[in-house]
């Protein structure tokens, strides 16, 4: 590039913009050129532009900055990984007259156990009382709680089903996770094999990683 002026004074220090002898724009589209190889990429260490060479065998790599790095890197990506899933159906009619919760017989599931992974838990019941109240349900962690997991339907019509759906996400700890159910006395029903309302009360989990 061109600054004008002759002589053999050395080249003034200059930034690239557009002002009078200040170098110009430098273009990048297919025309500057530096002491890279294809696909690298620069970044400023705060004090000098610096080269992150292109990995030499790309494999899905991903530019990141890891915990407390000053520069990025190119890291490789690990997909998550289904390890297995669970899931049991209530093949026939459940009744129970339990004022407290009470375990629906057959309708639980044993997580898969995956250090550092996530269990997805879906469940739906459905359901029907002898009497006015509200229909109660919950899911169960190893026979506590599972925390987040209650749910509760007003019944107004005794000859209705309520679907009672329930979904959680917890650790993939192996641990039983069972269906509750209650209505403070009164009878509950919970539907088993195929209801002609909706598909059979289920519940299922799927271990990630």
């Amino acid at each position: 590039m061109s600054f004008g002026g002759g002589g053999g004074a050395g080249l003034p220090a200059h930034e690239h913009t557009n002002a009078p002898l200040d170098g110009g724009p430098l273009d990048f589209n297919n025309t500057t050129i530096g002491s890279m190889a294809a696909g690298d990429i620069t970044y400023s260490d705060g004090n000098a532009l610096q080269i992150l060479n292109a990995p030499g065998v790309p494999n899905n790599e991903v530019l990141t900055f890891q915990a407390l790095a000053t520069a990025p890197s190119w890291q490789t990506v690990t997909a998550p990984v289904s390890v297995g899933s669970d899931t049991a159906s209530l093949g026939s009619n459940f009744t129970t007259s339990a004022a407290t919760p009470a375990s629906v017989t057959n309708l639980d599931v044993d997580l898969n156990t995956v250090v550092g992974g996530r269990a997805i838990i879906a469940s739906v019941l459905e359901c029907n009382s002898s009497g006015l109240g509200g229909i109660q349900s919950e899911l169960e962690d190893d026979g506590s709680y599972l925390a987040g997991s209650g749910r509760a339907a007003e019944v107004t019509n005794t000859s209705q089903y309520w679907n009672m759906s329930m979904n959680q996400t917890m650790s993939a700890d192996g641990s039983n996770i069972q269906c509750m159910v209650w209505d403070g006395g009164n009878t509950v029903l919970v539907r088993g094999g195929t209801g002609s309302q909706s598909p059979t009360s289920t519940i299922c989990c799927l271990g990630v990683g």
